[in-house]
């Protein structure tokens, strides 16, 4: 059901392989979009068209600003902020690291405009989107063709103590990097020291093959989650996902189970790039492979109507019992309908058995 052609690396039950090493590097949408720069066009305006790739529903696909990348800055057109000042601080660590100086023409909170200090062509031009509440770069005209500066105005004291704070934090967190290296070696661990469990890494080798494997994904259900299961629980199933603060984003699926004393009992569990309906699908396949088919074992699958998940289960399983979680519904009706008495109706009609 996964259409990718990228290379799976798996350890099912009494796998015999043998023990191999590699080294992922970090995802490959933060991998491009530190290394790629879209120069186009040289007007200001809203309606700039910005080269980009579209989703399944036909809707453009943008980098997004992370926190990871005040360690490489990249002024990427087309790029997202959350606001107009973490898109202005990018800004500033891109041309202190860069030892280039700027000025703006612009600088308000709908709108900024600067362009080089040395007059060397470079422009850009950045505003919040019209659809959603984002700050985005429209316009890059032209990099910087000016010499470096060995002085720059903009490493203040302030920006020094945030680069030492960053340092500390390291020292303190480790290296989120390097981790991704030992994947891997975590999942050869698993197989070994816990047999029939079930561990599986999801990796790219084709999209930037200059730096080797790219983690995309992987999936983790240990032996004793699965027998619990099959052999203590009802046959309830619940799925959610969660965003992951990490310095390098991604999400957290997971499938939780209610034991005999109506407690929460942990399934399996994976961590992807994004919510989307090729993540879910990926992640429901092999979590069908491990429990049995649903419509034959009876499982029922309770959800919010997460993005992607709704259109894997209409297209893949479409006999299964999905329903939706009654307290995410709550959480939507309440916006409109606020007040006790509403919501003792609707927790009232959630527990009827007859229409």
């Amino acid at each position: 059901m996964d259409d990718d052609d990228s290379l799976d690396t798996e350890w099912l039950p009494y796998d015999d392989s043998s023990t191999s090493t590699a080294s992922f590097s970090l995802g490959k949408s933060l991998l491009r979009s530190l290394g790629e720069q879209e120069n186009d066009g040289s007007s200001d305006s809203d309606d700039d068209n910005i080269t980009h790739e579209f989703d399944e529903n036909g809707r453009p696909i943008f980098p997004e600003f992370k926190e990871s990348y005040m360690n490489k800055p990249q002024l990427i057109e087309g790029m997202k902020f959350p606001n107009v000042v973490t898109f202005r601080k990018l800004l500033r660590e891109y041309h202190i690291k860069e030892s280039y100086e700027f000025k703006f023409l612009k600088n308000e909170f709908r709108m900024v405009t600067v362009k080089c200090a040395h007059d060397c062509g470079f422009r850009l031009h950045a505003s919040p989107m019209y659809e959603e509440r984002s700050f985005q770069i429209k316009k890059i005209d032209q990099q910087h063709s000016c010499t470096w500066k060995y002085t720059n105005n903009d490493a203040t004291s302030s920006w020094l103590s945030q680069r030492a704070k960053r340092k500390v934090l390291e020292l303190i967190r480790g290296d989120h990097r390097g981790q991704y290296a030992k994947l891997w070696d975590y999942c050869e661990m698993v197989r070994i020291q816990n047999p029939s469990s079930t561990a599986k890494i999801k990796v790219d080798t084709e999209s930037l093959p200059e730096v080797g494997p790219v983690f995309e994904r992987i999936f983790i259900s240990y032996d004793g989650q699965l027998r619990g299961f099959l052999s203590g629980c009802r046959h309830i199933i619940g799925l959610d996902a969660y965003f992951l603060k990490g310095p390098f984003g991604g999400q957290l699926m997971h499938a939780v189970a209610r034991d005999a004393n109506n407690q929460m009992f942990p399934l399996a569990f994976v961590v992807v790039e994004s919510e989307t309906k090729a993540n879910w699908t990926w992640f429901m396949g092999l979590l069908v492979n491990m429990i049995g088919d649903p419509a034959e074992r009876g499982w029922c699958f309770v959800s919010d109507r997460q993005k992607g998940l709704t259109q894997t289960f209409a297209e893949f399983y479409p006999n299964v019992e999905h329903r939706y979680c009654v307290r995410h519904m709550f959480s939507n009706f309440s916006k409109v309908y606020k007040g006790k008495e509403w919501k003792d109706i609707m927790w009232k009609a959630a527990l009827v058995y007859t229409v």
